[in-house]
């Protein structure tokens, strides 16, 4: 839907476009039509706050075109309101084909919209772990996709998240993953990946670790600070990383990355048969489950973690495990 919007809505570029709205809308301050732009502008300018602000003032005025559905439910659902956004998409999904034509729409964008709202769709299914309904839209949309119809989205990229809905846990044993006491909500996340990225620019590890050591305390069962802090223990020669990589594995067993740094902090704490173990375990789920299930994050990352853990094998099977025999 990107570029047919583009199309319709931008003349020269997104910034020459805005000026060029935000003059026409000082002379027609009530136009939903002119407000709706305003916000997809916006929104496509990485202004969020000020695209949330005209969609709001669009919904005021009255505007029920499926370009307002659209662009309110593309904001909400960047802002992580699944919920909100949801509702959107149903609204454009169930939309009466004959009511939504206009100069705006032909009946090809109009379908290009339904189809990819059920995308979209899917993806707040999904982060509302509600896994089985995310599946059956998704699928609708592949199923309505044809040539000729524009799509925010590659056939690859529907395949991939086809692929990581086939391999997510129940939608209960994710949610309760979520809700379980001990766990920073979604605001605290993202402040804790913030501050991480920047004590990370200043390359003095021993900060880091204060502070990851800190905040293993504060949310213990965020299992990925645990992995993290692991990491960077074992990479200071820190023998302890075995103590939180450990409890990293107890919490996400199935989580390959917290495998492998438990191997690691194993090997690095000299118990070489017990590093193998959990080495196979990640052998052994292959490199389909590793980039698809619900921890992965794709297939060359995928491939990376396995060509490692075959690596780490290696070398524990040439050079340490000999030693061992009587």
């Amino acid at each position: 839907m990107y570029k047919t919007l583009f199309r319709k809505i931008v003349k020269g570029s997104l910034s020459k476009t805005k000026k060029r709205l935000l003059e026409d809308i000082k002379g027609r301050p009530m136009d939903v039509g002119l407000l709706t732009k305003m916000a997809w502008v916006s929104y496509n300018l990485y202004e969020k706050n000020l695209a949330l602000d005209y969609i709001k003032l669009s919904e005021k005025y009255g505007d029920i075109s499926p370009l307002f559905y659209y662009t309110k439910g593309i904001i909400l659902r960047s802002n992580e309101d699944y919920e909100n956004s949801l509702k959107q998409w149903d609204i454009i999904i169930n939309m009466k084909y004959e009511w939504a034509l206009n100069d705006f729409f032909t009946e090809n964008i109009f379908q290009s919209m339904q189809n990819d709202s059920l995308f979209y769709k899917a993806h707040c299914l999904y982060c509302m772990f509600r896994d089985v309904e995310a599946k059956n839209s998704l699928e609708k949309h592949m199923s309505h996709r044809r040539k000729g119809r524009e799509s925010d989205f590659t056939l690859r990229e529907c395949r991939e998240f086809l692929r990581i809905l086939g391999y997510s846990s129940k939608s209960h044993d994710r949610m309760a993953q979520k809700t379980i006491s001990g766990c920073a909500t979604t605001k605290q996340l993202h402040r804790i990946e913030k501050f991480i990225k920047r004590l990370s620019c200043k390359k003095d590890r021993s900060l880091l670790i204060k502070y990851l050591k800190r905040k293993c305390k504060e949310f213990p069962h965020e299992y990925w600070l645990k992995t993290e802090l692991a990491e960077h223990l074992y990479l200071e020669g820190d023998k302890n990383c075995l103590n939180y990589a450990q409890d990293a594995f107890k919490l996400a067993p199935d989580d390959m990355l917290v495998v492998y740094n438990y191997a690691y902090s194993l090997y690095v704490n000299e118990k070489y048969l017990e590093a193998l173990n959990a080495l196979n375990i990640i052998r052994e789920k292959g490199i389909a489950y590793i980039a698809y299930s619900e921890h992965g994050e794709g297939l060359s990352w995928a491939k990376k973690l396995m060509r490692d853990t075959e690596k780490l094998h290696k070398i524990i099977e040439n050079e340490f495990l000999p030693s061992l025999d009587p």
